[in-house]
């Protein structure tokens, strides 16, 4: 199940981002890279960014953040938790995002994407 995000879900948010952002560790840029992310995703969430997650038995598998920036949708983050990465779980938020919006999607990346 695929549901928007609310402030109790912000500590499994976090979990997962943390989780995924271990992997990413030699790809962030230093100054990017922060041990804490809760104070940021506050601030995102002030900022506009709705997060959705992927549910499956009761725990949240991955999230992703998007934001309407002008005559666009930026999608500023698609986490997935390591044991259940390559299920598709990011193309199933990708493609619920586009029944979301007729806005044209950006996605950002550390580094390239394939």
């Amino acid at each position: 199940m695929i549901r928007i995000c609310t402030d109790a879900d912000l500590p499994a948010i976090l979990e997962i981002i943390g989780e995924a952002a271990q992997t990413c560790r030699g790809p962030v840029p230093l100054d990017g890279w922060t041990e804490s992310y809760m104070s940021e995703l506050r601030r995102e969430v002030a900022s506009h960014v709705v997060f959705w997650g992927y549910e499956e038995g009761g725990q949240f598998l991955g999230v992703m953040g998007v934001q309407d920036v002008a005559d666009f949708t930026l999608v500023r983050h698609v986490y997935v938790r390591i044991p259940h990465r390559n299920r598709g779980i990011s193309t199933a938020l990708l493609s619920h995002l586009r029944t979301l919006t007729g806005k044209p999607i950006l996605i950002s990346s550390w580094k390239p994407a394939t």
